[in-house]
């Protein structure tokens, strides 16, 4: 009997140290976190400047834009007018999501950003994140210009694996998009000339 349990237990460690399929393994299980990819974008600083100095070799200040805005928090389209510097709210689907604004009022911080400038400023600071290679989460970021005035015409974001160190998926609201649907030219400068090259 006694050799029975040896020879039991002689198996039972050489099962073990071979890690056999037929014994779950002894060893303690390690939880690893999976690891967050750099930030990447599908423009490059180059593309972003080239596209600002054709934008401002056009010498537009006053124009009508629309933004279509798709996030988690709010979905519709912003209508502004830019007249040098300033600009004025026609719409907000933050405030009235089925009716524009009744009355045209000045744009706050929060609503410049549906502006030309704004739109390019917000590509300069993901740039800034890519090129840092650093982010809250596996951001990628993608820009698209318009050939013709270099305006963006659409921004976006949204992650790829883990937002935060410990977190196994995307959350699924972290992308944000923006879509100029119009843009409107109210008065150009006299020395504006659309400009279709590099």
């Amino acid at each position: 009997m006694r050799r029975i349990v040896a020879l039991s237990l002689v198996i039972l460690a050489l099962l073990v140290a071979c890690d056999s399929p037929l014994l779950p393994p002894l060893r303690p299980s390690v939880t690893t976190t999976p690891a967050i990819p750099p930030p990447r974008s599908n423009i490059t600083r180059a593309d972003y400047n080239a596209a600002l100095a054709k934008w401002q070799r056009q010498g537009i200040s006053d124009y009508e834009i629309s933004v279509y805005q798709l996030s988690l928090g709010v979905n519709g389209v912003y209508r502004l007018r830019v007249q040098g510097d300033q600009v004025t709210v026609l719409s907000n689907p933050y405030i009235y999501p089925q009716y524009p604004t009744a009355t045209p009022y000045p744009a706050h911080d929060s609503e410049r950003i549906y502006t030309v400038a704004g739109l390019f400023a917000e590509i300069d600071e993901d740039l800034t994140v890519v090129e840092r290679g650093k982010s809250y989460g596996g951001f990628v970021y993608w820009v698209l210009f318009d050939p013709v005035l270099g305006y963006p015409n659409s921004i976006g974001s949204g992650c790829e694996g883990p937002i935060y160190p410990g977190a196994y998926e995307c959350a699924s609201d972290t992308g944000v998009s923006k879509i100029v649907r119009s843009l409107t030219v109210l008065a150009p400068t006299l020395t504006a000339t659309p400009v279709t090259g590099p």
